[in-house]
């Protein structure tokens, strides 16, 4: 029996409002799910200290960021504390053979994951529509970019508010020797770094103004990639899903080397902290203990 047109039609809207609502669900909560999944500023922040290269690779592997509380002091030292555990997993980094396989696979995976977060919001771009802006194409894009701005805000923020202290090689130096002291460092493990000492500086506005900002960035960064999944047209649900999928491995990518480096920080560290450094006059059982980090 043939339908009426009517029934037709109503029919045809249905289903098309049906893959609406599920385009809807998937692409509205993709922001959470990549944020929830991926690193935090102080993490990054960590690990941009000791091997900045990678650290900034990482900022653009990863298209979210978590949000951040406004004027909220975060234990950032405290993340580098090691389990008072006997045995764990044991990281051989020494090795050159090691080493090198760790470095080149830490940097295929991030360039890597900077290459599919890339292709997958050029595609989204050129192929998607923005509800609520149709001229710029390049919504997706922006969006994917803009975590590079937040991470470098989070990495000031650490800055001001973390001081390192070698325990060696103080004085003045060149900019020769900056530069042979950034490559030992950036291309070696943090698990074989030497010790050094990180310690809090005092409470300044500085660091108050720039970790506000970078906690309105990341929440500003959150709202723009909500409201630009959520009015996205023209996107069925199964590549919808494969788009989720794409952005979360290039995330899980980037989350895997932040916490491959800060475990061979916190392996390599003596199992105490504290947020201030000895006096010279001191005596030597009355100096506080320091938290050491590798170099």
């Amino acid at each position: 029996m043939q339908h009426p047109w009517w029934a037709v039609c109503l029919n045809t809207v249905m289903r098309c409002l049906k893959q609406t609502c599920q385009l809807r669900a998937c692409f509205w909560a993709s922001p959470t799910i990549l944020a929830v999944a991926g690193s935090t500023l102080e993490e990054t922040a960590l690990l941009a200290s000791r091997r900045p290269l990678l650290g900034l690779l990482v900022g653009m592997g990863s298209p979210a960021v978590a949000i951040l509380r406004t004027f909220q002091h975060r234990d950032v030292i405290g993340k580098l504390e090691n389990r008072d555990v006997k045995r764990g997993l044991s990281i051989n980094a020494d090795a050159p053979m090691h080493r090198s396989l760790i470095i080149l696979g830490e940097y295929s995976l991030a360039v890597a994951a900077i290459a599919n977060c890339i292709l997958t919001s050029f595609d989204l771009s050129i192929k998607g529509v923005v509800a609520w802006s149709k001229e710029d194409w390049w919504n997706p894009l922006r969006w994917s970019v803009l975590p590079v701005v937040v991470h470098l805000v989070g990495v000031w923020s650490s800055w001001l508010d973390v001081e390192m202290v070698r325990s060696h090689g103080g004085g003045e130096k060149t900019i020769r020797q900056h530069l042979q002291t950034w490559a030992k460092d950036e291309f070696r493990p943090c698990a074989s770094h030497d010790p050094t000492t990180f310690r809090y500086r005092p409470t300044t506005y500085g660091f108050l103004i720039v970790s506000w900002w970078a906690a309105i960035l990341t929440l500003a960064h959150y709202i723009y990639g909500t409201a630009v999944f959520s009015a996205e047209l023209f996107v069925a649900t199964p590549r919808a899903v494969l788009i989720l999928c794409r952005y979360l491995a290039s995330t899980l990518c980037c989350r895997m080397i932040v916490a491959f480096e800060l475990a061979g920080m916190r392996r390599a560290a003596p199992q105490r902290r504290s947020g201030q450094l000895p006096s010279p006059e001191a005596p030597e059982e009355e100096q506080p203990k320091l938290k050491h980090l590798p170099k």
